[in-house]
């Protein structure tokens, strides 16, 4: 992604609206340095192969931009992690043991094999992407932020709030058994289909306090793991006939 380009992108009610602000007031204590095991903010990039106990807090540099944090296979964060100013943390793979939090305008990637313990969240203008994976708890996006969902599994509700943008990316979507149209939802429900990445999905999805959840109808296609296993054999196969 081209950090020069992002894209600036213009109160919660009911249960999960609540649950969601409880979560952010207490990452949001993660912000003082005394609560985070390990604060990544030099304004580089950072693979996390090993485990991290505790929290873990990603932000920018004054002067050296923002801060990158890739966490693989064989990378954990056990605790919460939160991610503000323009940085990013990418899990390919890795695991955050609770909640992940993005503030400001950070970023957050959630990929192949990846999972979050408990909620994902974001606020404040920040962005993330669903791309695969596990988010055992609620997905919210509030404050303006912008979420977009192509794969992954969800242990519980999808949710816009406070002028938070949900896209859902795939195809046959139903809200309660009765199939809907791409676009805007008009009211939340239990929403069934197939995301983008060939993953089903059966979780409820609510739009409040001027939040939208957006449908979007695209093929499915493999997701991207398995479609680089794909093209590599393709490719072997191709050699072994020349």
């Amino acid at each position: 992604m081209n950090r020069t380009h992002r894209d600036s992108l213009s109160h919660p009610a009911g249960p999960l609206c609540a649950r969601l602000a409880a979560t952010v007031a207490a990452l949001l204590a993660l912000a003082a340095p005394s609560s985070a095991s390990m604060i990544f903010d030099d304004g580089g990039v950072h693979n996390v192969t090993t485990e991290i106990a505790g929290n873990a807090l990603v932000r920018d540099h004054p002067t050296d931009g923002w801060t990158e944090v890739y966490v693989g296979p064989t990378g954990s964060i056990t605790g919460d992690a939160l991610v503000e100013d323009l940085s990013e943390l990418h899990l390919n793979g890795g695991s955050v043991g609770r909640d992940v939090l993005a503030a400001d305008l950070a970023w957050v990637f959630v990929n192949n094999g990846a999972s979050v313990g408990r909620f994902l969240r974001t606020a404040d203008f920040s962005r993330a992407w669903i791309n695969g994976g596990e988010v055992l708890g609620t997905l919210g996006a509030q404050g303006d932020s912008w979420v977009e969902v192509r794969g992954g599994t969800f242990g519980d509700a999808l949710v816009a709030t406070d002028e938070g943008v949900l896209v859902i990316y795939g195809a046959n979507f139903a809200i309660d058994g009765n199939p809907v149209p791409p676009g805007p939802i008009a009211a939340g429900g239990q929403l069934t289909g197939t995301l983008r990445y060939n993953v089903p999905i059966d979780n409820e999805v609510e739009a409040t306090g001027n939040g939208l959840v957006i449908l979007v109808q695209t093929p499915i296609i493999p997701e991207p793991a398995t479609a680089l296993l794909l093209i590599t054999i393709a490719s072997c196969g191709l050699a072994m006939r020349r």
